[in-house]
């Protein structure tokens, strides 16, 4: 009978310490919220306000055509909730489009000073102010405002657009 060497005890591996988990990625929790806070004959105005994670981080004035019962061209979009994207245009540049508006298409967050610049869509600014001859409401410093709020947002958000308190 050959004798086989005894074999050395081998210590059990070491039990693998769990690694920690990974935090995950931070959310992309941007809301838009849109409070119309006036609406005339010839315009709507308001303030968009971004929040993440909950918190204020941005807040600029908005500058629409008046409520004109969703009437493609002519009027504001109608309260209520959206999806909203990052997109780049050849006209627009880099702004935001909303998405499934209902019975309308093409409704962005863009760039301009009146409303003779928007044809349903919101126009972003730093501040109101008006016109000498009419008495209409423009928006300051639009494309730094749009470009600031690009700068924030994530590739898509989510819009919440409120009424116009009723006088």
């Amino acid at each position: 009978m050959i004798k086989l060497p005894t074999a050395k005890k081998i210590a059990p591996a070491p039990k693998k310490v769990p690694a920690k988990p990974s935090l995950p990625p931070p959310s992309s929790n941007a809301v838009l919220t849109l409070q119309r806070t006036a609406s005339a004959q010839g315009h709507t105005i308001g303030t968009l306000i971004l929040a993440l994670e909950g918190k204020n981080i941005f807040t600029c004035h908005t500058l629409e055509l008046p409520w004109r019962a969703n009437i493609f061209r002519i009027s504001c979009i109608p309260p209520g909730v959206y999806s909203v994207r990052k997109r780049t245009s050849l006209r627009f540049g880099p702004h935001l489009a909303l998405v499934h508006v209902p019975g309308r298409g093409g409704i962005l967050i863009h760039a301009g000073n009146t409303v003779q610049d928007s044809k349903g869509c919101i126009l972003v600014g730093a501040a109101w102010a008006m016109q000498k001859e009419t008495a209409a409401p423009y928006l300051l410093q639009s494309a730094a405002t749009l470009a600031r709020l690009l700068a924030l947002l994530p590739a898509r958000c989510v819009l919440h657009v409120l009424a116009a308190p009723v006088a």
